[in-house]
């Protein structure tokens, strides 16, 4: 994502402690990417060159411009075709790993066209993915194969919240980014904390294509939209005032700025309490992991707010001799999840289930995973 960042920088003032740092900052960036053997590095870094080439050459020449995008274009439509197993890159981009992401994403747009209003909620695709998977993946990597997320940002905002979530999302990226390119294209001198932002952001965008939206990674997104949008919105202003010199425009945007922060400012010393209280009951979770205290542990796994995660953990960490509890701590969490498979499993293969409650916990794992059914009957 950042690899081509200190080229930029290189460009923007051309000495020659920059052009080491370019060069060793570069060095290494491909060095991570091959010694990592990251397809998706190769090819966020690969992006993040041609965007940058691009944009610069069509500030110079719109001839070189279109030449070098078609080259981009017909590069980019033999590596897609590689990743789909059929062209001369096949054998290098058609992995294993590559194959599971599309079971993953097929998951993904069955969920959302089948729920198109509200999703599967969010987090929810670990347990719908089961429901939802078709006979490909369960073919090619069996009944136990199972994902907590499609590994494609765009599907996950699909599959949470379904078709207005999802395309909320994409037109705010849009919103920013063809604001960005305008800029960029239209400005007499380039920005060069504009473009190399922008750079990252598509870095970012591509590898989101293939990759979970963990919060390490994540995160990037809204600090690069919102950094761009800062950039060019700030330029755009100064730009507008001093050729309008109308000084009330000024203060009245310096106004809604200050009531815009007032809001927000309320708006999160509000919800403190709503973001604290799952990072408290995480936090004392592992601080009850890490003591070893059994009794400490089952109690921190059913703090406020329950968590399926938490109490899958928990179930698992005691042998068989406690199977009672490992009975009731399930118990509490199809209670609190009725579409957790692994706890309902947990439940149908326990000796100590009541025979009503097996039934019903087979008729569960029947619902949550209907291309599988090897279960007793």
């Amino acid at each position: 994502m950042t690899g081509t960042a200190p080229i930029l920088l290189y460009l923007a003032d051309r000495t020659a402690s920059r052009l080491i740092f370019a060069l060793l900052s570069t060095s290494l960036t491909i060095f991570v990417i091959l010694d990592s053997q990251s397809i998706q590095g190769i090819f966020a870094f690969a992006f993040g060159l041609a965007v940058t080439f691009l944009i610069v050459s069509f500030r110079k020449s719109k001839p070189l411009a279109i030449t070098f995008g078609l080259v981009f274009l017909s590069v980019g439509a033999v590596s897609f075709a590689g990743l789909l197993g059929s062209g001369p890159l096949s054998s290098l981009l058609s992995t294993t790993s590559l194959l599971s992401r599309f079971d993953y994403w097929r998951a993904a747009i069955s969920m959302t066209l089948k729920n198109p209003i509200f999703g599967v909620g969010l987090d929810g695709y670990w347990d719908s993915y089961r429901r939802y998977r078709d006979e490909s993946a369960l073919e090619r990597f069996g009944a136990s194969q199972d994902s907590d997320t499609p590994h494609n940002v765009i599907l996950d905002y699909f599959t949470y919240g379904g078709m207005p979530l999802g395309f909320a999302f994409l037109a705010l990226i849009l919103l920013v980014y063809l604001k960005t390119v305008k800029f960029l294209l239209q400005k007499r001198k380039l920005d060069t904390n504009a473009l190399t932002l922008f750079v990252v952001l598509n870095g970012y965008l591509d590898q989101s294509l293939v990759s979970p939206n963990q919060i390490g990674v994540g995160v990037w997104l809204w600090l690069l939209l919102g950094s761009m949008w800062g950039i060019v919105s700030k330029i755009e202003f100064s730009s507008g005032f001093q050729s309008k010199g109308v000084l009330s425009s000024y203060n009245s945007h310096r106004q809604s700025r200050f009531n815009y922060r007032k809001i927000v400012s309320i708006v999160l010393l509000l919800a403190i309490p709503l973001f604290y209280s799952p990072l408290l009951a995480d936090v004392n979770f592992l601080k009850a992991a890490k003591s070893g205290d059994g009794l400490k542990l089952i109690s921190a796994s059913r703090e406020w707010p329950l968590d399926t995660k938490r109490l899958i953990l928990v179930e698992a960490a005691f042998s068989s001799e406690f199977n009672q509890f490992k009975l009731d701590t399930a118990r509490v969490g199809v209670e609190h999840n009725p579409n957790s498979y692994p706890l309902w499993n947990t439940i149908f293969q326990n000796p100590l289930t009541p025979a009503k409650l097996k039934s019903k916990a087979l008729t569960e794992l029947r619902r949550l995973d209907p291309q599988y059914d090897s279960f007793a009957p």
